[in-house]
């Protein structure tokens, strides 16, 4: 959800649509079908993101505690 909610901010959508467009592209050039390399780009963008040191959620240890709590 964190990540969700990152990806809608001005800056997470810039780092997703950048990591986005270069799987996509590589994707394709591997010669996956255009509806698999835009599935597969997508997924892969999301994980980038999840990794990346830019991942940043100002509120992500209220949200953490949050999860903690309902578990």
């Amino acid at each position: 959800e964190a990540l969700k909610t990152f990806v809608q901010t001005p800056t997470g959508r810039k780092l997703y649509q950048a990591a986005y467009d270069f799987r996509l592209a590589f994707n394709l050039r591997q010669g996956d079908p255009s509806e698999v390399a835009q599935r597969n780009a997508d997924a892969e963008a999301l994980e980038y993101l999840g990794r990346s040191d830019e991942f940043s959620f100002p509120e992500m240890s209220v949200w953490m505690l949050a999860e903690k709590i309902k578990s």
